[in-house]
């Protein structure tokens, strides 16, 4: 192993492990990983949740549960100011690090973030998902010291990637994995970058927050534009929803593609069944290929003639933007590439 500094990982999500597997490949050691205790892991609430166990004893790694993912336990603060440890890496924790964990270390602590414009211009939630919902080809990615606040930190080192026609979620997590590894690599071969990092300017925005329930399909829209909102929303995320008209069925869509542009039927409608169980919708502009999907009840299959219910895919969004505007009160401008949004619907 090569000399590193004792690095304390806080990581309770797979794409978190990702990293920390490359960082470990290179020959740098990790003295412990804090996870969440998967007794207290809603996976409703965190997508893509990892029990770091598994792993850690696999790597011959400390590592140790807390049970509260704010951090604001008081078992959890002792466990955690006891260790012994230089810099914190934050490798796929979503909530924000306490001030006192923080100052515990000698080197402070380290996170990343990014958006299709940077750390400053794509502050908050959710920015790969949003990216590839709203049709970004690239992706711009930080490295920066964690301060107790939003993604405000000085920037150690920056990095940036193209996205690929046809990208989901998990290769844009799979791509931030690598390039993460790399920033991660260098610091810890040139600890002086710490030092070198510059900071922020004052001209900020944030992405808002999305739910489960801001993922509904608009089967009014084109079908290359529903086809990527499943992309940016698939696993480990809880995917596109639509419902059954007239039934209480809800159809949760893992993978859905463009099939070709003729319309059989009404919008919303499905047109053709396969013995795959794979089945055909119409949309504005042609049929959409539903290709991974589930249901509550596994009894219930795809009929030729059945309307799957939409919502607005304007009304969702004005929904998520009303939602941050009244818990953030202005303190946290959304990004123009969001607001956007709402003005293609209003241009004539």
């Amino acid at each position: 192993m090569k000399e590193t500094p004792k690095v304390l990982v806080l990581c309770t999500l797979s794409t978190g492990l990702d990293s920390i597997s490359q960082v470990i490949q290179k020959g740098f050691n990790i003295s412990c990983i804090v996870g969440l205790n998967p007794k207290n892991a809603n996976p409703t609430i965190i997508s893509g949740y990892v029990d770091i166990k598994d792993y850690a004893s696999k790597e011959n790694i400390d590592y140790k549960y807390v049970n509260s993912y704010s951090l604001k336990d008081d078992n959890d603060r002792n466990k955690l100011i006891n260790l012994e440890f230089d810099i914190i890496w934050v490798a796929g924790w979503q909530r924000l690090i306490p001030d006192w964990l923080i100052k515990k270390s000698s080197l402070g602590a380290i996170g990343v973030h990014g958006s299709p414009d940077g750390i400053e211009k794509g502050r908050g939630r959710s920015p790969q998902n949003w990216s590839i919902l709203i049709g970004c080809t690239s992706f711009n990615i930080s490295l920066f010291r964690l301060t107790p606040g939003v993604d405000d930190g000085s920037i150690i080192n920056e990095r940036k990637f193209e996205y690929l026609e046809g990208d989901d979620i998990k290769i844009s997590y799979y791509r931030v994995s690598i390039v993460v590894a790399e920033m991660v690599c260098e610091l810890f071969e040139d600890l002086s970058l710490l030092d070198k990092a510059k900071k922020q300017g004052t001209n900020v925005f944030y992405y808002p927050q999305r739910l489960p329930e801001d993922g509904y399909v608009d089967w009014n829209l084109p079908a290359h534009i529903i086809s990527r909102h499943c992309r940016a929303m698939t696993k480990p995320y809880p995917g596109i929803r639509t419902d059954v008209n007239k039934e209480n069925i809800e159809i949760i869509i893992w993978e859905i593609v463009p099939f070709d542009n003729l319309i059989s039927g009404e919008i919303g409608q499905i047109s053709t069944c396969f013995y795959t169980n794979e089945f055909l919708v119409n949309c504005s502009d042609g049929r959409l290929l539903v290709r991974d999907w589930e249901v509550s009840d596994s009894k219930w299959k795809p009929k030729t003639g059945l309307f799957l219910t939409s919502r607005k895919f304007s009304e969702q969004i004005e929904r998520i933007i009303e939602r941050h505007q009244l818990k953030f009160n202005k303190t946290q401008p959304i990004s123009p590439r969001i607001l956007n949004l709402l003005n293609k619907k209003k241009r004539p």
